[in-house]
């Protein structure tokens, strides 16, 4: 038997674009992905305050709007029909190599066009992302 990692994308039409010119391309993680999105929650500390009472606090960094953008980093392999900056450069760019698409961006400059989005916009491409990777939506789980 062959096990084969095969690429499985697909293409969504953004509701939020008015003139349904609005795009975006979000494929499923493999288990890389999935490790790299599991670090985002894996930090936590534990503090002993008081040894008598045997008191602990356990802090944890979560941020629910940076998993989302997170996720979208993870999954986002084209988007076409969105607005340019200032200098005409594609606010989402993309490579392709080996045939295949993917982010052309730093983190930090992902961050920073995302953050440019109306929010709405966000939330229907992370909606994108939880329906190719339903893994990762809580409320297909019944949680």
């Amino acid at each position: 038997m062959r096990i084969e990692s095969k690429r499985i994308e697909r293409e969504f039409q953004m509701t939020t674009d008015p003139l349904g010119e609005a795009y975006v391309t979000i494929r499923q993680v493999k288990f890389g992905e999935a490790v790299r999105r599991a670090e985002m929650q894996a930090r936590r500390r534990q503090i002993i305050r008081n040894e008598d009472q045997g008191e602990m606090v356990i802090e944890q960094d979560w941020n629910h709007l940076k998993v989302m953008a997170n996720e979208i980093i993870l999954t986002l392999t084209g988007a076409r029909g969105f607005a340019t900056d200032d200098k005409g450069t594609e606010l989402l760019r993309f490579k392709e190599k080996d045939g295949l698409s993917r982010l052309d961006m730093e983190d930090n400059d992902f961050y920073k066009a995302l953050g440019s989005l109306d929010e709405k916009v966000v939330e229907e491409i992370h909606g994108f992302v939880k329906e190719m990777n339903p893994q990762w939506d809580p409320s297909a789980k019944g949680e």
